[in-house]
């Protein structure tokens, strides 16, 4: 929301009245998704929501306690994301945004789908598919003989590989996250404008340039190399010869 004050503060008392009154004529009902920040059926706790100081650690430590590794956030942007990743530890936590500012909604909704069904959340997609005019292909009938055919290859040792630069480590993360605040003060400058211009473009091409890799190191690729001739050996068996065009009375 484009605000002249500040939520969460006392320069929203002079409106706490006139937003209970307005909050009166409405019909609150207890929701059907358990929710951890109190009776929200009532208007009384969203006039103290505006006014009152955000809790939001607390909440998520709360949520951690309780067994939650999956978070999704539902909102205009990632904010709010960034921040579950400063509260908590661990590559077992995943944090998703539903939606990023500057990118097409479905593609961002379907991201975040992905990135939480790849975390092992259970995603109900016969419900989406039909709106786009998917559906499921059946299997083929057979049984399948479980045969290997690729070849087999010795085994190699492992490359090691040297750990990543701290230092590009935190610069990236916090470009990911679209952190402006946060990446701002890692950089210690105050061109935060300019800084906000470029940011979504560099959280693009690193959210991209990291789906590339991903998605080039699960290929593979077919190469041709020349075989050399071999002018003492007679080639037996019939051949077929390709002949460009145009070239059949030629040293072909």
């Amino acid at each position: 929301l484009a605000v002249s004050h500040a939520f969460h503060s006392p320069l929203m008392d002079p409106m706490l009245a006139d937003f209970r009154a307005a909050l009166d004529g409405l019909d609150f009902q207890p929701p059907r998704i358990p929710m951890t920040s109190g009776d929200v059926a009532t208007p009384e706790y969203w006039v103290q929501h505006v006014r009152d100081t955000v809790r939001f650690a607390d909440t998520v430590s709360g949520l951690r306690a309780g067994g939650a590794t999956r978070f999704l956030e539902l909102g205009p942007d990632a904010t709010l994301t960034g921040l579950i990743r400063a509260c908590v530890t661990g590559d077992e936590v995943v944090a998703v945004p539903g939606l990023r500012r500057g990118r097409p909604e479905s593609e961002s909704v379907l991201a975040a789908l992905g990135t939480l069904f790849a975390a092992g959340v259970e995603v109900d997609w016969p419900a989406l598919f039909p709106a786009a005019g998917a559906g499921q292909t059946p299997l083929p009938t057979y049984a399948f003989h479980r045969t290997r055919y690729w070849p087999d290859t010795p085994k190699t040792p492992a490359p090691t590989t040297a750990d990543p630069d701290a230092v590009d480590s935190r610069f990236w993360g916090l470009v990911e996250q679209g952190d402006l605040d946060a990446l701002s003060a890692e950089l210690d400058t105050e061109e935060r404008d300019g800084l906000g211009a470029v940011l979504p473009a560099l959280t693009r091409w690193r959210l991209g340039r990291r789906e590339r890799t991903a998605l080039d190191s699960r290929r593979y690729r077919l190469s041709w190399r020349s075989v050399p001739t071999r002018p003492d050996t007679t080639l037996t068996g019939t051949w077929l010869l390709a002949v460009p065009a145009g070239h059949r009375d030629d040293a072909w």
